[in-house]
């Protein structure tokens, strides 16, 4: 039943990856602690995540309203360490969109960046490249 579901999953997950070139932002913490991240939508929702260590969360583009994502807030134990704008997000998109293959958006404390990995099914940023 189990295999049943993840064959079914993986199949739609193909489907839809065909179907959007762009599927939107897949975020990581590579941290050795939980993130809190919020992410502000130009018409004024928010979304609010607990990412753990390791854990990610795909932001879909079915989600995002017309104008995107306002702001992006990530904090570390109630501290902000990274608060990106519109043009700041608009950047990483136009970054990933010509690099033309998925790349996962990797929190750390510095820097908030596009990584490729290697193998693409790995799912993380430990194995594969960070894209320039």
């Amino acid at each position: 039943m189990v295999r049943r579901c993840l064959t079914l999953t993986v199949v739609m997950l193909v489907l839809a990856g065909c179907y959007d070139r762009f599927p939107g932002p897949d975020l990581q913490n590579t941290l050795d602690a939980d993130v809190a991240l919020s992410i502000t939508y130009t018409d004024g929702k928010i979304a609010s995540f607990t990412l753990p260590p390791g854990r990610s969360v795909l932001i879909s583009r079915g989600d995002l309203p017309e104008g995107g994502i306002q702001w992006v807030v990530v904090q570390e134990g109630g501290k902000i360490i990274h608060r990106l704008n519109r043009d700041e997000v608009r950047l990483l998109v136009e970054k990933q969109r010509k690099h033309k293959t998925y790349a996962i958006w990797c929190i750390d404390r510095e820097d908030i960046y596009l990584f490729e990995p290697n193998p693409p099914d790995t799912g993380g940023c430990t194995q594969g490249k960070r894209i320039e």
